[in-house]
């Protein structure tokens, strides 16, 4: 994928409503590097929110996760 398609594809996807992470953008959408892509729709203009939750593994280690959603 281009990166302007992959931006096309997290707008679309962002549109909806719907939060994206990561995961959801690899598995679902096919875009690696997420994380370069939303830093490239706000220098476009994108007004695009982060939340970051962190979470327990099973491992007992700690992680954080960013979720992404543009602002309302």
């Amino acid at each position: 994928w281009g990166s302007k398609m992959a931006q096309w594809m997290l707008d679309d996807y962002l549109k909806t409503g719907k939060s994206l992470n990561r995961g959801i953008a690899q598995y679902e959408l096919l875009i690696c590097e997420a994380p370069a892509r939303i830093s490239e729709m706000r220098k476009d203009g994108y007004d695009i929110v982060t939340k970051r939750v962190e979470y327990v593994k099973k491992n007992k280690k700690k992680k954080q996760v960013a979720i992404w959603s543009l602002n309302k």
